[in-house]
Formats: structure tokens, C-alpha cells, sequence
């Protein structure tokens, strides 16, 4: 069943954009001692929720923003390997 307004993938982009975004604002607000306390729950809301972004704009068929956050997620995927090596 689609709503009115858009296809079915538009409203399942949207979705992911709309708990996405915030989940991972939510997450990064407090980065730096999410990653040097290594806090796993805080990085793991930020991974997904900006997963589920990079999603979201992939079903909405907007190649650029879905690049950038997957790449984000690449990104930070890295600097908790690094943060955590560091700690040893």
C-alpha cells in the first residue's frame, strides 16, 4: 500500500531519513568521547542511523547524499578501529 504523494520507495526513503537523521545527530553530538571512551551502544546508533540515511536517499534515487553518508559510515567504521588500537 503507498500513500499519496509518492512511490513506495520515496516513503520508505523518507522514513529511513526521518529516524535516521536523528539517531545519528543524536549519536555524533558527543563523537570525540564516543570515541575515545570507546562508548559501543553510541557507536552503534550512529553507524545505523546513518546507514539508514544513506539508504534513504539511495531509495529516493539521490546518488550524492547516499555516497556521502555511506562513505560516513566507512569513515567511522575506521576511526573506531584506530581509537581503539590506540587504547592498547
Amino acid at each position: 500500500m503507498t500513500l499519496p504523494g509518492g512511490s513506495g520507495r520515496d516513503q520508505v526513503g523518507t522514513i529511513l531519513l526521518v529516524a535516521g537523521y536523528p539517531a545519528a545527530v543524536w549519536a555524533l553530538a558527543r563523537a570525540v568521547p564516543m570515541f575515545r571512551q570507546h562508548r559501543r551502544g553510541r557507536f552503534l546508533v550512529a553507524q545505523a542511523g546513518t546507514a539508514a540515511v544513506a539508504v534513504g536517499w539511495a531509495l529516493r534515487e539521490k546518488p550524492v547524499p547516499s555516497a556521502i553518508n555511506a562513505s560516513a559510515v566507512v569513515v567511522f567504521a575506521i576511526a573506531w578501529w584506530v581509537t581503539g588500537r590506540s587504547r592498547t
